[in-house]
């Protein structure tokens, strides 16, 4: 497979060109996903809804915890990744399989689908926007504990929303190969087809090495230095022994958000980077396409939408509690309200 074919930044799905296939026999050598898969992302699929609804609630339930530039930056995040679990339902090849998905027909519904779903520029925007989320609430750790001082003026709650609306703004510009790359072609199966946006292969894998160095390769390289700076930072830092016991416990309460921040950028390295680097080797052809290296590499990107809570109950405490109490709460309200019901529903019974 030459880089001239394959279709740019498809990480989840290689569909191959079904021009000379008829409407009602998909073509036998597409890679359709498997039941097994088809499982898997949708049990990840749920988790993330659920998991990342129950960070947006707990958050909302105290609004005062959003007037925090980390907590704002995490109840952003929490969105994404429980938006991706959405999509993940409505996007073929993922948990409904291609040979069994409904296609929207003609135009504009066709075209529209193909370019903002099939060819997965919805799901990648929002993995990508998950990227640079990640990417700003390290820099704003390591503006926590590295430049405290600035810290404050930095970090204002309007700059870190106009910071949100900025990476909001460049995902959707650095995923328009994907926007452009799939198009409508009526009386085929499946009906949404990868073409080259540029007459010239060498054109398009200039554009995806931009792109795809831009989007994803960079934000890591910052992400990495940003947690390194601040593993020295911290190597010099002063005991907390020999502070005071209100130094002692913002350096503690700081420490504890920074490792949470930490683990949930490390798993993000782990999880999208096989995958990118997989598919930058295919599409300089410096290895061939494997189906179960796509499986496993692609299984990762999609985990990592639905971990995030996991890590935050697991390495901070506050969330933990938080997230704990919120749910007893919540238990215990619906509890009483159901006990109140059946106390009225017996009384008028009488």
């Amino acid at each position: 497979m030459t880089a001239t074919t394959f279709p740019y930044h498809n990480l989840i799905t290689n569909t191959p060109n079904f021009a000379n296939q008829t409407p009602t026999t998909p073509a036998p050598n597409y890679d359709d996903v498997p039941l097994l898969l088809s499982f898997i992302y949708g049990s990840i699929a749920t988790m993330s809804i659920g998991g990342n609804g129950i960070i947006i609630l707990v958050i909302l339930y105290d609004r005062s915890i959003i007037a925090n530039p980390t907590n704002m930056l995490i109840f952003t995040l929490a969105i994404v990744d429980s938006l991706t679990g959405i999509v993940m339902f409505f996007t073929p090849s993922l948990i409904i399989g291609i040979r069994y998905y409904s296609f929207p027909t003609g135009i504009p519904g066709g075209a529209i689908f193909c370019h903002l779903v099939d060819s997965f520029f919805i799901f990648f925007s929002l993995g990508n926007l998950s990227v640079m989320l990640v990417m700003l609430i390290s820099i704003e750790r390591w503006a926590a504990v590295v430049r405290a001082t600035k810290y404050s003026k930095w970090f204002a709650l309007r700059r870190v929303k106009i910071c949100i609306g900025i990476v909001i703004i460049l995902v959707i510009i650095l995923n328009l190969d994907n926007l452009l790359g799939k198009i409508y072609v009526p009386g085929v199966f499946p009906p949404c087809v990868w073409s080259p946006i540029f007459p010239k292969p060498s054109q398009n894998l200039t554009l995806f090495t931009v792109f795809e160095i831009t989007r994803l390769f960079l934000p890591v390289l910052l992400i990495i230095l940003c947690y390194v700076n601040i593993a020295k930072k911290t190597l010099f830092s002063h005991k907390v022994g020999g502070l005071t016991q209100e130094q002692s416990a913002k350096y503690i309460a700081r420490r504890r958000v920074t490792t949470m921040c930490f683990v949930s950028s490390a798993a993000l390295v782990v999880c999208w980077l096989p995958n990118e680097i997989y598919f930058v080797m295919m599409n300089f052809e410096i290895i061939d396409y494997s189906f179960v290296v796509h499986g496993v590499t692609k299984t990762l990107v999609i985990f990592n939408s639905c971990i995030n809570p996991f890590i935050y109950a697991a390495t901070n405490r506050a969330y933990r509690r938080s997230i704990f109490q919120f749910i007893t709460r919540k238990h215990n309200y619906y509890k009483a309200r159901t006990h109140r019901l059946t106390s009225i529903a017996n009384t008028s019974n009488h």
